[in-house]
């Protein structure tokens, strides 16, 4: 396992934005501020990014890629 989810606390930012479709987070240590990870979803098909901006979003699939600072998954 890795040793960066050996941590109780994290520090999550979303990445908002107008007429975004994907989700995307970076977490963070909170005593220093560091980047520990980064959550993205990097591959969204055209039905879907059509979708989440429906009031059927919450029925859309979703895969996210959850990444250190080294791009290892």
């Amino acid at each position: 396992m890795n040793s960066i989810l050996n941590r109780n606390i994290y520090l999550i930012k979303e990445h908002i934005g107008m007429f975004k479709a994907s989700n995307n987070f970076d977490i963070f240590n909170p005593d220093n501020g560091s980047l520990l990870m980064t959550c993205r979803e990097p591959n969204l098909g055209f039905f879907t990014k059509m979708f989440r901006f429906t009031d059927y979003k919450r029925m859309t699939p979703f895969h996210v890629v959850i990444s250190d600072t080294q791009g290892k998954k």
